[in-house]
């Protein structure tokens, strides 16, 4: 069931227009946001007193095994399917909704080349609301946030570091091995990285991180995809992070770094 084209007069403008890259391709009605988009659920089906406002679907694709990164989306660069599920949930949440109905997640292997493996993932649900948000006051009255126990939950928790995964779809990175590197290392999460303003002795310099966004980027995401980037090569710090205002954007860059003996799998550097 669809909600009247009366309640969503004026929806269209809570999409970005201006030729800024989306993550999430997002197709049908559009309310008033209601909720954060942490705070958008999961339901199998669609619950009594909920409307269907449209479908929501968004993917990226990962390269196993590489050692360079040569202009790559950040999305690509760090394809999960957590970093899917929060663009849909953040493309819901501008649109009106606080709840995902029936999403479903897969992934995909493609065929290997020059010792790279690529995987391709993609996460489609329907995007709901409630059938009495229509008739509240004020349209920002987040309904889930009734009884809430104090603190920050672990969802949110998530968006802190960097607060919105959708623009990692429009913002690009470049990773530059340096010659003196022992290799490709094991990916590491971006939560795990350090930032720090100088090289450490016990480190070993990996290669330099650039990310950049033309437009429709917040600088603190821009300087994340650093971090991120830095980790998905393997680093565990990333050092002398600078950023400066480029046009309508931001370019950000550091060295990626790591232990030049790894003290998870050595004494000698413990």
């Amino acid at each position: 069931m669809k909600i009247p084209l009366a309640f969503v007069a004026g929806g269209i403008v809570l999409g970005c227009g201006g030729g800024v890259r989306e993550a999430a391709h997002y197709s049908g009605d559009q309310a008033p946001p209601l909720v954060a988009a942490w705070q958008v659920r999961d339901e199998a089906v669609l619950p009594p007193g909920y409307l269907a406002l449209g479908e929501v679907s968004a993917g990226c694709t990962f390269s196993e095994g590489r050692r360079t990164i040569e202009h790559e989306w950040l999305s690509d660069v760090d394809c999960s399917e957590a970093r899917v599920v929060r663009a849909l949930r953040e493309s819901a949440s501008a649109r009106g909704g606080d709840l995902l109905i029936g999403r479903v997640c897969s992934s995909r292997r493609d065929k290997e080349r020059d010792g790279v493996q690529k995987w391709a993932v993609r996460c489609t649900a329907t995007v709901a609301r409630p059938e009495r948000a229509a008739s509240l006051g004020q349209p920002n009255v987040a309904l889930s946030s009734l009884e809430k126990p104090p603190g920050i939950s672990a969802d949110q928790a998530e968006t802190i570091d960097e607060p919105s995964a959708s623009e990692a779809w429009r913002i690009k990175v470049d990773f530059t091995p340096a010659r003196d590197s022992t290799g490709p290392r094991a990916p590491r999460r971006a939560d795990l990285v350090r930032e720090l303003s100088v090289m450490p002795p016990s480190h070993l310099r990996l290669g330099d991180v650039v990310a950049r966004c033309r437009t429709g980027c917040a600088l603190e995401n821009v300087r994340a995809g650093v971090r991120i980037a830095a980790g998905r090569m393997g680093a565990t710090d990333v050092v002398d992070v600078r950023c400066i205002e480029k046009d309508a954007g931001y370019l950000c860059s550091g060295s990626a770094a790591a232990y030049e003996v790894d003290p998870d799998r050595d004494a000698r550097a413990r």
